[in-house]
């Protein structure tokens, strides 16, 4: 198959995500997803991509990231998708 989900690109380098924080515990969350540090090195050497919260505001205009992710660089609409690992 040609492409990723979202990009034309063969091989991309990395993924984007966002995760809902409602009910997390943060004392137990992996410190790589807490860490935005060095424009998040942390969490691209951990699971080769960024996941940002998903209430957090994305940009200036205060977007969230659920809502940011959803377009392109263009601002065209793309699909995101739903992953839910249940809960332990």
């Amino acid at each position: 198959m040609a492409g990723s989900f979202v990009t034309t690109k063969s091989r991309p380098s990395d993924f984007d995500g966002c995760w809902a924080p409602g009910g997390v515990d943060w004392a137990r969350l992996d410190p790589a997803l807490r860490s935005f540090q060095q424009r998040r090195a942390a969490q691209k050497a951990w699971c080769g991509g960024e996941l940002f919260p998903a209430d957090f505001p994305a940009d200036a205009s205060m977007q969230t990231y659920f809502v940011f992710l959803q377009k392109d660089k263009n601002n065209n609409p793309k699909g995101i998708v739903a992953i839910d690992p249940g809960t332990s």
